[in-house]
């Protein structure tokens, strides 16, 4: 019962000082717009066609490929939403 409670105070003090450096880290080095993030994916997606001129012999599937496209409809998608909630605002003035 002891460790337990020690466990979850610790669990509680890390919690809290990822918090603090996620926020430092926020702060020194401010996170990537989307354009630069939207162009980290595709840059990843493309060498991994370039890098090999010949087809890929393992599945798609098997390669982080969706992920990063999956990221990139995700962030077109932020963004078409973002553009329609200011034509809205704009049409509401």
């Amino acid at each position: 019962m002891f460790l337990c409670r020690k466990f979850n105070e610790i669990d509680r003090m890390l919690g809290r000082l990822s918090e603090v450096l996620q926020t430092a880290a926020d702060v020194l080095a401010p996170p990537p717009t989307a354009l630069q993030d939207f162009d980290y994916h595709y840059k990843l997606v493309k060498n991994f066609y370039v890098a090999d001129k010949t087809l890929p012999k393992i599945h798609i599937n098997d390669t982080n490929i969706p992920v990063h496209l999956e990221q990139m409809l995700q962030i077109l998608i932020r963004e078409e939403q973002q553009q329609q909630e200011q034509a809205k605002s704009a049409n509401l003035r």
